[in-house]
């Protein structure tokens, strides 16, 4: 299967010290013919030490979702669970 890679970003929340913390988690994977399965590759939080306000998490997130959009990553689907159709898509030009 050609141009099977894709990358997931998430806003996460973690409590550091009592206070909460907030990071942009990338994750990538691809298709693997061979297993007929996604393989995860790479994982990492943006940045390593987090945000302390959510504001800026955000930021981050946006700005990541627009750089993998330059390099060809132009589809976004968001997961709302409990939404009619439960995703909402997002073509990033």
């Amino acid at each position: 299967m050609k141009n099977s890679g894709f990358y997931e970003l998430r806003l996460l929340e973690a409590k550091v010290a009592g206070e909460p913390v907030y990071f942009v988690r990338e994750t990538h994977g691809q298709w693997d013919d061979h297993k007929k399965r996604v393989v995860y590759d790479k994982d990492s939080l943006l940045p390593v030490e987090g945000f302390r306000n959510h504001g800026e998490a955000e930021e981050r997130f946006c700005q990541e979702r627009l750089t993998l959009a330059k390099e060809g990553f132009i589809h976004s689907l968001v997961w709302h669970p409990f939404a009619e159709g439960h995703s909402e898509y997002l073509l990033i030009a």
